[in-house]
């Protein structure tokens, strides 16, 4: 009985249970699911390592969804069901990923996510990867995402305000626009290059605007 695309976490949990009642063997469990005895091993080492929500959460949590049926079917707190949801929001940037993100892509998840959902949706990421228990690449990642400071945008609306931004909407648009400006220049601090980035993002809006009202 191979794993079923519709309920595959399903699946691995109750391989894992059929495991537990001591009835069926290695092999025997390998053919019943349809897997090689190697991934067995590696997703039994991932349940008996680590943070007990997040081995729930490596077997059976792959998206948002899965989090809130796990709410009702083993009655978690609301606390438990949103962290579960947050590492499934945020582990769904890494589907598919044989090897952690860059030391970029780490800071973005540290800066979008938080640490804590951040580290998870890295934790469940490696499990999904079928990577070695014994891999170094991911462990570095995880400390990595536990000792960096967490990136802070490092403007606020007066700053845009002060450069003749029009308070309202126009502040909104012109923030997400320097963030974005900024995570792609790596998070900088130094104040020179934070006020270029500012007049550019300025220039920028102030160019969509004036197009617009041509437009009009």
């Amino acid at each position: 009985m191979a794993f079923r695309e519709t309920c595959a976490m399903e699946e691995r949990i109750r391989m894992l249970s059929d495991y537990d009642t001591g009835a069926f063997s290695v092999t025997e469990l390998s053919e019943r699911y349809g897997v090689s005895r190697e991934t067995f091993y590696l997703w039994r080492e991932r349940r008996l390592n680590g943070d007990a929500l997040l081995r729930l959460a490596a077997l059976a949590v792959a998206i948002p969804e899965d989090a809130e049926r796990l709410h009702d079917r083993l009655r978690l707190t609301n606390a438990e069901s949103d962290r579960l949801k947050t590492a499934a929001a945020t582990l769904i940037g890494l589907h598919g990923a044989t090897a952690p993100p860059s030391f970029h892509g780490l800071r973005t998840l540290l800066f979008a996510a938080g640490r804590e959902a951040a580290r998870d949706a890295l934790t469940l990421a490696e499990a999904e990867s079928e990577a070695p228990p014994d891999a170094t690449a991911f462990g570095a990642a995880d400390q990595f995402l536990a000792n960096a400071p967490e990136p802070k945008l490092p403007i606020s609306g007066a700053d845009l305000i002060a450069r003749r931004v029009a308070a309202g909407r126009a502040v909104g648009r012109a923030l997400r626009a320097f963030q974005v400006q900024w995570i792609h220049a790596g998070f900088p601090e130094e104040p020179g290059t934070l006020g270029r980035l500012l007049e550019e993002t300025v220039a920028t809006l102030a160019a969509q605007e004036s197009a617009a009202g041509q437009d009009d």
